[in-house]
């Protein structure tokens, strides 16, 4: 029985920490994703009408 409960909770603990992960890398993912994709085309287009003046 003692064997069984620490195979059970290792695997809920396992199921935990990856789905935990999964969550974290889809957030980091959009995180930057959002970051990266608006950033540089506003500060190419500042830096375009700069120049351009």
């Amino acid at each position: 029985m003692e064997v069984f409960q620490h195979q059970l909770l290792s695997l809920i603990g396992g199921l935990i920490c990856f789905c935990t992960l999964v969550k974290c890398i889809s957030f980091m993912q959009d995180f930057f994703s959002y970051i990266w994709s608006t950033l540089p085309w506003a500060f190419f287009r500042s830096m375009k009408e700069w120049a351009g003046k």
